[in-house]
């Protein structure tokens, strides 16, 4: 295997790849950043966000829909102009809470998490289903982490807890 060098960030998370494009893209929460590459990163490209982005749903050569503090929006990599695709309504994240990974289901559907930032044993987070328009709280999960589709379920883990669950992608 070939050693690959990568720019460090400070919390490169929300990873999303795109196997037909080659391309993949990731985020840095603390420095409210975006990245952008093809498979050999060769071409990086970082770009400054304007909220706190957690995660990238979906990736491009033309934009990423990426999750961040407002909620999902369409960022345009050429000309950085950001489309709201849905806006969380005011005091969703409550004090101390920020978006935390997710994944992209079909019919333009999210499953996403959320977190505490300084007490997820105090204050656990949730997952999140976006549908129709309409937020639903699936599950209590303190730092809900790597949103993986399987078949037909999805594995969540929770990293405080240590625990991985199993939803089934057609149940509500």
């Amino acid at each position: 295997m070939d050693k690959i060098n990568v720019k460090k960030t400070l919390l490169g998370e929300g990873l999303c790849t795109n196997h037909i494009d080659g391309l993949f893209g990731w985020v840095d929460i603390h420095q409210k950043k975006i990245f952008f590459s093809n498979s050999n990163l060769k071409n990086t490209h970082e770009f400054e966000y304007p909220y706190i982005p957690s995660n990238i749903f979906y990736v491009d050569k033309k934009k990423a829909i990426v999750l961040d503090n407002f909620g999902i929006a369409e960022f345009h990599w050429k000309n950085e102009k950001i489309d709201r695709v849905f806006r969380f309504k005011e005091n969703f994240l409550l004090r101390g809470f920020r978006t935390n990974d997710g994944v992209m289901l079909p019919g333009d559907n999210f499953l996403f998490g959320t977190m505490h930032q300084s007490s997820p044993e105090e204050f656990p987070g949730n997952v999140w289903l976006l549908q129709n328009n309409e937020i639903i709280n699936i599950q209590k999960n303190h730092i809900p982490n790597s949103f993986i589709i399987i078949d037909d379920f999805i594995l969540i883990s929770d990293s405080f807890e240590k625990k991985i669950y199993k939803y089934s992608i057609y149940e509500k």
